[in-house]
């Protein structure tokens, strides 16, 4: 991110990550349901927090450079989410872009219900894989999409239909055998959910 560039991470939580990028760019915005974990005492001048009811970004049109979410996607009511993904596309300027990061579906649940059965069922509403996310961010507007995929420690950006297809056939296999698979450290890094939606 250039210098001049607005941050917003939506479901900042502590807002870590966003006070931490606050110090490098003209200013970032923390949003979240709540402030109760942000040590606003410790926040830098270019730090701001905006509390959302989960779905609404109250910030202005196309005045974000990168939204940032790590581990929230899977939080949403599939609905909720796709009204956020029209907030993210609303707020960021033309070429700005979307990283978006949650647990692949082939490789959870992530969540309790992991331990009694094959679907999400505790704090995760839904988990997504590449394909079906992806569809999700075209349906709000972004322009283009890739998955951002670690191979032996090395990340890169790959098209998503490519990925969305290995997962197809992961998908195709005998549970049992898929689940042996997904076991592995390096299948699990490779299919972690990491998408980059561009306006």
């Amino acid at each position: 991110l250039p210098p001049e560039a607005v941050f917003v991470e939506v479901g900042c939580g502590d807002a870590v990550v966003t006070q931490a990028v606050a110090r490098h760019v003209r200013e970032a915005v923390g949003i979240d349901v709540t402030a109760a974990l942000i040590d606003h005492a410790a926040a830098p001048a270019d730090f701001r927090f905006v509390q959302t009811d989960g779905t609404s970004l109250a910030l202005a049109d196309g005045g974000a450079d990168m939204v940032y979410s790590n581990q929230l996607m899977e939080h949403l009511h599939p609905d909720d989410a796709r009204q956020q993904l029209q907030e993210v596309v609303r707020v960021l300027r033309p070429g700005g872009r979307y990283v978006c990061s949650t647990p692949n579906r082939l490789t959870g649940p992530h969540d309790i219900s992991g331990y009694f059965g094959h679907e999400p069922g505790g704090f995760h509403m839904r988990e997504y894989d590449h394909g079906s996310l992806a569809a999700m961010f075209r349906d709000a507007g972004f322009r283009s999409i890739h998955a951002v995929v670690s191979v032996k420690g090395r990340r890169m950006m790959l098209p998503v239909g490519l990925v969305s297809l290995a997962e197809r056939l992961l998908a195709g296999l005998p549970r049992g055998v898929q689940a042996r698979l997904t076991s592995l450290g390096p299948v699990r890094n490779m299919f972690g959910v990491l998408l980059i939606g561009q306006k």
